[in-house]
């Protein structure tokens, strides 16, 4: 038996479809699971941050002092490194690949 060419296109056409609508319909979930994790990692970030302050006294220049505070230095979920910026007597965490950029930012303003 043999199967034109005409009828594998369609056949490929017809999945391509299906992955599309199937990754569309996956999506929004996926990116709550990714929201949730970024939340999870930031206030994990802050508490040891905040605990950094309270043994030093002041608020770590960048997220590489706060190594000794962590089994594993969290990352967000698509692999790289949380933005950390230190002002004056506050800190600001945050993830810009999600959707809507995730920001917590903690101490005196």
């Amino acid at each position: 038996m043999q199967i034109s060419i005409k009828k594998i296109s369609i056949y490929i056409l017809l999945m391509l479809v299906f992955l599309y609508l199937l990754f569309f319909y996956f999506s929004d979930s996926i990116n709550e699971i990714a929201k949730a994790g970024i939340k999870s990692d930031l206030k994990i970030i802050k508490k040891a941050t905040l605990q950094f302050k309270k043994d030093r006294g002041f608020f770590p220049k960048n997220l590489a002092q706060l190594k000794p505070y962590f089994t594993a230095m969290p990352s967000d979920p698509w692999g790289d490194a949380y933005i950390y910026t230190v002002g004056d007597g506050w800190v600001e965490l945050k993830c810009c690949k999600s959707k809507k950029i995730q920001v917590d930012r903690f101490g005196s303003e």
